[in-house]
């Protein structure tokens, strides 16, 4: 009797809803905030409630998609379906990122080449049939189903209401101005966390791509990073270094040489990379500096030109006191 007793109370606590064991934590009150309400503007209106992924299940949202965001350190993300009032409807996925830079990082990784630029958030472009915003900390992509052309422009709307409730901040990081203007491919800015050339061991860097003088058709890619020390930097460097060394092309080499600044001098090792040419890494106080597929003299002349742009727009290669 008594065994009968544990095994239906077994299929009985099996039969309850997962959910009426625990319940899930609530969505954070600033996402939830950005979700625009039925009526915001004439024909929104929401359909269903809106649904909300903490990080470990972002992958039930975007199967096979979800590894991008982890990369840069997603939170929870929201998303809804609205009717968009011109016979179509929108599909709104708001990506918290966390920081503004893990915002960045992700929206300009996904940016196309030559997008349609419009004037919302902090920078945002229509591609298709999504309208793509970054605002703040947020990574906002508004899908736009419809047959009619108005549908793009309900999802420019949706997206600029999402824009409008951010608290911000509305400014791309400051060290983008740092990089060299000559040569510079429009809207190539970027920032890796740790998977710099697609590569393990690699320390974060913001990166942008220029034109090569000595191909029209090839890019050079330019990145950097400031450490808060030297120490940092150098603790940095070494998993770099050993994974250079690691993907030497069959009898690449590595070789050393210097680059005089204005007022230091940047030590440099060349790297002849299997697939990925002459990778030059350059150090210079706490500042490290990268070229991509780059001849010495370019990177020798980039690097000069990038450090004379921090030491006086930004705030010097040296630690701070």
């Amino acid at each position: 009797m008594r065994y009968t007793t544990l095994y239906v109370l077994a299929v009985l606590l099996l039969a309850i809803p997962l959910s009426a064991v625990a319940q899930e934590e609530p969505p954070p009150a600033e996402l939830a905030a950005l979700l625009p309400t039925t009526g915001a503007f004439e024909g929104l209106a929401m359909q269903g409630e809106p649904r909300f992924f903490p990080e470990e299940r972002l992958a039930d949202h975007i199967n096979g998609d979800a590894e991008t965001y982890y990369t840069y350190g997603v939170g929870t993300t929201a998303a809804v379906r609205y009717s968009d009032g011109a016979r179509g409807m929108l599909d709104l996925d708001i990506y918290d990122m966390l920081t503004p830079l893990g915002a960045f990082g992700v929206y300009a990784q996904r940016r196309p080449s030559e997008p349609e630029y419009l004037d919302l958030g902090t920078e945002s472009y229509v591609s298709g049939s999504q309208v793509v915003c970054l605002t703040g900390q947020y990574y906002v992509v508004v899908k736009s189903i419809s047959r009619s052309a108005d549908g793009i422009e309900q999802a420019k709307k949706l997206a600029g209401l999402v824009a409008e409730a951010s608290p911000g901040p509305d400014a791309l990081p400051a060290e983008l101005a740092w990089f060299p203007v000559e040569g510079l491919r429009p809207g190539s800015y970027g920032h890796s966390p740790r998977s710099f050339l697609g590569m393990d061991g690699m320390p974060p860097l913001f990166t942008a791509l220029y034109a090569n003088p000595e191909d029209e058709d090839d890019e050079i890619t330019l990145a950097f990073h400031l450490f808060d020390s030297e120490e940092d930097l150098e603790a940095a460097l070494e998993p770099m270094r050993e994974t250079l060394l690691g993907r030497l092309a069959d009898g690449g080499q590595a070789i050393e040489y210097t680059v005089d600044l204005d007022d230091a001098t940047a030590a440099v090792t060349a790297y002849d990379v299997k697939y990925r040419g002459q990778v030059h890494v350059a150090r210079a106080g706490r500042g490290l500096m990268v070229a991509v597929r780059a001849a010495q003299e370019w990177a020798e002349e980039s690097f000069a030109a990038l450090a004379e742009r921090i030491e006086e727009d930004g705030p010097g290669l040296e630690a701070e006191e």
